[in-house]
């Protein structure tokens, strides 16, 4: 496992073997070469595409590509949350182009915007996920978890308990199957209650609290669902 998450948090023993450096004049040169032949699970917690992504090699995998886990802001965007602000807009499933947000294409906050098709003229440079999973056939990941849009606490726990899922031979849908439903009986079930907060000088209600709830729904699983970790169990 690599992560950037300070100690060992996890209940079932992974392996550490990248941290992040700590802030200050001692701050060293993180290396940027990495090689993750062998690995099964790479732990990710920091920034999205500009983050996990400036390590110059970590995606050289050969014929074995982890499961990553990634806790940050945007690193699962997709689809029309990526395409609908971006310059180039987007083409949707009847064949029709969109122009951008950005360019004046605004829907009301009860509308979705039209579903992209899966094959767009040009290249998404903002779906990382697309990037891990289908770019090249011996880098990258065989599935992926993460984020469609903005994380908070207690989303890192999402991941943790997605990696504590496993046993060898455990299906990749049965491992999310399980995370999500321990993260709900441990963060959300009788435990989201509402609070007020200060916003200029007002109190109003906080968004925080219902967040532990969406959470669930901003995490998407990249991959095959049958896809059995580690493969075959020895007999």
């Amino acid at each position: 496992m690599w992560s950037e998450v300070e100690g060992e948090p996890f209940s079932q023993r992974f392996y550490v073997l990248l941290l992040r450096n700590p802030p200050g004049p001692k701050r060293r040169p993180v290396r940027k070469q990495f090689e993750f032949v062998g690995l099964g699970f790479v732990f990710y917690a920091g920034h999205g595409p500009w983050g996990l992504g400036t390590y110059g090699n970590w995606r050289t995998c050969l014929d074995v590509l982890p499961i990553v886990v990634h806790i940050g802001c945007g690193a699962g965007d997709f689809g029309p949350n990526v395409l609908t602000f971006r310059d180039a807009g987007y083409v949707d499933i009847f064949g029709r182009r969109h122009t951008s947000y950005a360019r004046g294409e605004h829907y009301p906050c009860a509308q979705f915007p039209p579903p992209p098709s899966p094959l767009q003229p040009d290249e998404e440079e903002g779906s990382y996920a697309e990037f891990l999973t289908v770019k090249a056939s011996d880098k990258g990941a065989i599935a992926y978890f993460a984020a469609t849009y903005a994380t908070q606490e207690p989303g890192p726990n999402l991941g943790r308990l997605f990696l504590e899922a496993y046993s060898p031979g455990k299906l990749l849908g049965q491992m999310w199957q399980e995370a999500v439903t321990r993260y709900y009986r441990e963060y959300v079930a009788g435990k989201v209650a509402p609070v007020k907060t200060a916003f200029r000088g007002t109190q109003i209600w906080s968004w925080e609290p219902w967040d532990f709830y969406y959470t669930i729904q901003k995490f998407v699983l990249f991959g095959d669902p049958s896809l059995r970790v580690g493969g075959l169990p020895k007999q």
